[in-house]
């Protein structure tokens, strides 16, 4: 299980403000999937074999049961981004699996989203006995308040220990992951989900494969500048959150800039955002209640840092507002 002290919760003066942030933000992270494509790249939490198993098998982690429950929702319901996760992602995700299925890709990124987010909670109990107990004894050395805040999001969740999603959608070897959605997600061109995917690509990080040529960052500059174009506010901000994770103190203040541009454009900036989890920290009480992603951005970056990002902020408004792909390809240039 994951050790998270306190120090790790509030990162040393010694850091630069920059650096305070994205420790604090990918500490924030280390119980759920903040980044909207960690299933994407990652197996740590994948929902494989054991939640959503290979064909004529039902979806459990702890027992098997009917996933045909006559009291689950299942009429679809409308397509609108969520401000926060899903009260009851069993019902949300089933509503939507159909639609998804069929290509509607704001479906697809929703349904991704929120089970690769329950799914990193989850993770924490899997074959490990009973949930609950299994649970406690998987957080026994984290802060109080952080076990409280993450068995709250478990209860959220456990419906899908026991119930399959996917249930009502053909079989398919391998099941239905929340890497299948992702990358379904971003075959359909959904913003959000090429920002995530190309923003590998763009930063040259080594996969199977090796290196990213130079050839393809370009393309992957060119992909991601025009989801950003599309108006989709957690476009910008999934691209700050990535930026976040940079090793240089430029890029992580262009990071938060970003998340600027998504915040003032009505993005999921809220305390209960499902893509910055500001709710886990103001859930274990190490930040006050109220706090959305901008405060929480400036309470950890001071005065004078965050007047350098806010300004990086207004240039790059400009450039989205007037269409300078020219500009913004070159903002993009990392």
């Amino acid at each position: 299980a994951m050790d998270v002290s306190k120090n790790q919760l509030n990162p040393g003066s010694s850091k630069s403000p920059a650096r305070r942030l994205a420790a604090a933000l990918v500490v924030i992270a280390a119980s759920s999937a903040v980044y909207v494509g960690v299933a994407s790249r990652d197996d740590r939490h994948e929902a494989t074999a054991e939640t959503t198993p290979a064909v004529g098998t039902v979806a459990v982690l702890v027992e098997s049961v009917d996933a045909k429950h006559e009291d689950l929702a299942t009429d679809v319901l409308p397509v609108t981004r969520l401000s926060g996760n899903a009260p009851e992602p069993l019902q949300f995700i089933r509503a939507l699996a159909k639609r998804a299925f069929d290509g509607d890709a704001e479906a697809q990124y929703l349904v991704a989203r929120e089970f690769d987010r329950c799914g990193a909670t989850l993770s924490l109990v899997r074959k490990l006995g009973e949930p609950e107990p299994a649970f406690w004894s998987a957080t026994e050395t984290w802060p109080q308040g952080l076990r409280e805040w993450t068995f709250r999001e478990f209860q959220r969740c456990s419906p899908l220990l026991k119930n399959d999603p996917f249930v009502d959608l053909p079989p398919r070897d391998g099941g239905y992951t929340a890497r299948y959605w992702f990358e379904r997600a971003r075959e359909s061109a959904h913003p959000v989900a090429v920002v995530d995917h190309e923003f590998f690509r763009l930063r040259g990080i080594r996969s199977d494969e090796g290196l990213t040529p130079i050839a393809e960052r370009a393309e992957a500059r060119d992909k991601i500048v025009t989801a950003l174009m599309s108006g989709d506010p957690d476009a910008s901000l999934t691209l700050g959150q990535h930026l976040l994770a940079a090793a240089e103190d430029d890029l992580r203040l262009a990071g938060v800039a970003w998340m600027l541009v998504g915040c003032h454009a009505g993005g999921d900036c809220g305390e209960n955002s499902a893509i910055v989890s500001v709710a886990m920290c103001v859930g274990s009480g190490e930040c006050p209640a109220g706090m959305n992603v901008e405060s929480y951005i400036g309470a950890q970056l001071g005065p004078a840092a965050f007047a350098k990002a806010y300004a990086m902020y207004e240039e790059l408004e400009r450039n989205l507002r007037g269409g300078n792909v020219v500009a913004l390809k070159a903002q993009l240039d990392y």
